[in-house]
């Protein structure tokens, strides 16, 4: 609780607005003026507020579908979008689903969004990427899957394996930073990059001290980032509000904390 105090973090309000509870929250349909749905978040107007000149970084895209709810929840009407996805098969699919979304709206999105190769971190450099396997230490002929491909040096399995295990089922990838792969304008930031959300957020602190954009980012994938997140934006002293929340019933310990105005 004196954390919860310290960061200014409300458990008043509304029904739903908790604290590490899973609330198995019902999928919000696009026609719901209330809240779109990005994954294992629910960008509810509870917290955020959108317009036609939004510059939205996507952390994490996947096959696109944050991005095409974002579109969809905005009308097609934005300033900019970067998306950054170091998995070449899914920017494939990412292009796919912009030129379906692009004939739908009857807009040219050429210019407007940005889809990078690399990962986000918190300057550029090249990391160990793992794409969605790691060698079992005790049975090297076999193989271990976590949930999603990740950057290594994040250390979302630091503590199952040690380093060297994970690199050895790893490629080589090119990272960079928010600041310096925008213009660092950003008015809404989303990062889910399974463990590297905090050096991200290292390297968006000119784009978070210029513009103070609204973010949603994922807490859950090492346990000391519940609390290692919100210490590092503290210390930024930007005035956010700040909220807890679990809206993926598949994934129970899937928190996204809110940064808001």
């Amino acid at each position: 609780m004196h954390l919860l105090r310290r960061h200014s973090i409300s458990l008043a309000g509304e029904a739903g607005r908790y604290f590490c509870m899973g609330l198995g929250f019902v999928e919000h349909t696009l026609a719901n003026a209330d809240a779109f749905r990005l994954n294992s978040y629910a960008v509810n107007r509870q917290f955020f507020r959108f317009g036609p000149d939004e510059v939205y970084v996507d952390g994490g895209p996947y096959l696109g579908d944050t991005v095409e709810q974002f579109i969809r929840a905005i009308g097609g009407e934005f300033r900019h979008i970067h998306a950054f996805e170091p998995v070449a098969a899914n920017n494939t699919e990412i292009r796919k689903r912009l030129y379906t979304l692009q004939n739908e709206y009857a807009r040219d999105f050429a210019g407007r969004i940005t889809l990078s190769d690399k990962g986000l971190w918190s300057s550029d450099t090249t990391l160990h990427f793992n794409a969605g396997g790691v060698i079992n230490p005790f049975d090297p002929r076999n193989s271990v899957l976590p949930n999603a491909a990740h950057l290594v040096e994040g250390g979302m399995l630091g503590h199952v394996y040690d380093a060297a295990t994970e690199q050895a089922a790893s490629v080589r990838v090119p990272v960079t930073s928010i600041d310096g792969a925008t213009d660092g304008d950003a008015s809404f930031i989303k990062l889910e990059i399974e463990g590297a959300e905090l050096e991200a957020l290292k390297g968006a602190v000119g784009s978070i001290r210029r513009n103070r954009p609204q973010m949603a980012l994922s807490v859950y994938h090492k346990p000391e980032d519940l609390t290692a997140i919100p210490g590092f934006l503290a210390e930024l002293d930007i005035a956010y509000r700040l909220g807890f929340r679990q809206h993926y019933p598949k994934v129970m310990a899937a928190t996204v904390l809110y940064c808001y105005r």
